[in-house]
């Protein structure tokens, strides 16, 4: 009887499983030729971010109907990461402009924020909000930074490690993690204290930089790709 019960149960889950495999889809949408596109963030309203670093611009992907349109940000423009802000806004990471570029949901008007002068290029990469709204970066030449919408001021310091930053994101607890090296992810130190702030107590105002952690992402081939779940 038992055994019954159990092939009955192991046959529900394999049909189970098989329905689910085939509902799913993996659907591609073609972008401009020449677009070279890099990173991916989905939009409130549904539709899909996406920086065309071989075009200099900002993509807009509407997945239900598969239209694509271009935003130019500008001359020498090369964006990397886009991530989307609380704001709503499009924030893009463009290694091309050496600045953060903000891009509006609503009227698409572009607003670049450069990096201050005497830190030259940067290789810009990937961004990530903290919870006090301020925007991350980093820079493979050797950098990390911070952007506060609020004011405009943007603050750049050295990598520990020199060369190769690259991923960023902050935790649920408000940690900003970042990847400084290349080949091997490591863990430097915490950017937050346990109340949130972006630096320790005894650094502010001394003029050391707040410290970092490790963390990796992967890159977007050369076309957008939608997958189930």
């Amino acid at each position: 009887m038992f055994r019954t019960i159990a092939s009955a149960l192991f046959a529900a889950l394999l049909c189970s499983v098989a329905a689910r495999a085939a509902s799913e889809e993996v659907r591609y949408y073609p972008v401009p030729e020449g677009a070279g596109p890099h990173d991916v963030a989905p939009a409130p309203d549904g539709s899909v971010w996406y920086t065309a670093q071989g075009q200099g611009a900002l993509g807009r992907l509407d997945p239900d109907t598969g239209a694509v349109r271009h935003i130019t940000l500008g001359d020498g423009s090369a964006p990397h990461g886009v991530i989307v802000g609380p704001d709503g806004a499009a924030w893009v990471t463009d290694g091309g402009l050496n600045a953060i570029v903000r891009v509006d949901a609503e009227t698409e008007a572009v607003k670049a924020f450069p990096l201050p002068e005497g830190h030259g290029y940067a290789n810009l990469n990937t961004g990530s909000f903290d919870k006090h709204g301020r925007l991350w970066f980093t820079g493979q030449e050797g950098i990390y930074g911070r952007l506060d919408p609020a004011s405009g001021k943007v603050e750049v310091w050295n990598a520990p490690r020199g060369r190769g930053p690259y991923g960023i994101t902050t935790t649920p607890s408000g940690e900003v993690l970042l990847r400084l090296a290349r080949r091997q992810p490591y863990r430097q130190d915490r950017c937050f204290d346990r109340r949130g702030f972006p630096d320790r107590p005894a650094d502010r105002g001394s003029g050391r930089p707040p410290r970092l952690v490790g963390f990796q992402r992967p890159h977007l081939g050369q076309r957008m790709e939608r997958r189930p779940g």
